[in-house]
């Protein structure tokens, strides 16, 4: 890899444009002891989230240790555009049908509307592989080159089954009584 790019020319990495400095590569190279690919693998396996990555074609070319794991795949070599066909989003539509999760389009979170995702930056929708199904925490971030136009992107999620789990023994912490008389009148 060269070193030695001017800051305006895009590095490829593995086909994918990435803008960086020389001085950012040189950082990499010999602060750090290898090259910025491998460092972004690792970076990108050590996440304690789960991690999709998608190109400007909008497919998904990458899934991070961590999200596999929750998602329950065993085999590392599972592709990820195979893995993202097979997850189904779910909102729930409190006002229409309580209970009742309604589909939620995946291609929707791909989308750009100029320089921003056309979803909300972070949202709680329910997730199913298989027979898993969990709610997570989602957050959808373009990547665009300085043309404007998206190059790579980043799908970040986390279960939050337990945050919501420690939330609401938290506030029977915090009120015994409140937790005592929904107890009594349930």
């Amino acid at each position: 890899m060269d070193c030695q790019l001017p800051p305006s020319d895009p590095l490829q990495v593995r086909g994918v444009p990435l803008l960086c400095s020389g001085a950012l590569l040189d950082f990499f190279e010999h602060a750090v002891g290898q090259d910025l690919c491998c460092a972004l693998v690792e970076i990108l396996a050590a996440l304690p989230m789960g991690v999709c990555l998608y190109n400007g074609a909008r497919q998904v070319i990458y899934i991070n240790p961590y999200a596999r794991n929750l998602l329950g795949i065993t085999d590392a070599s599972q592709p990820a555009m195979e893995i993202w066909q097979d997850i189904h989003l779910f909102e729930e539509d409190s006002a229409a049908a309580p209970n009742h999760p309604r589909p939620y389009p995946k291609e929707n979170l791909l989308k750009t509307q100029g320089q921003h995702p056309a979803v909300d930056e972070r949202m709680t929708v329910t997730l199913q592989y298989g027979d898993r199904r969990m709610t997570i925490e989602l957050e959808v971030r373009p990547i665009f080159n300085r043309s404007g136009e998206m190059q790579l992107g980043l799908i970040t999620f986390q279960d939050i089954r337990d945050r919501h789990r420690d939330e609401t023994e938290h506030q029977h912490l915090i009120n015994p009584c409140a937790s005592r008389q929904t107890a009594t009148t349930a």
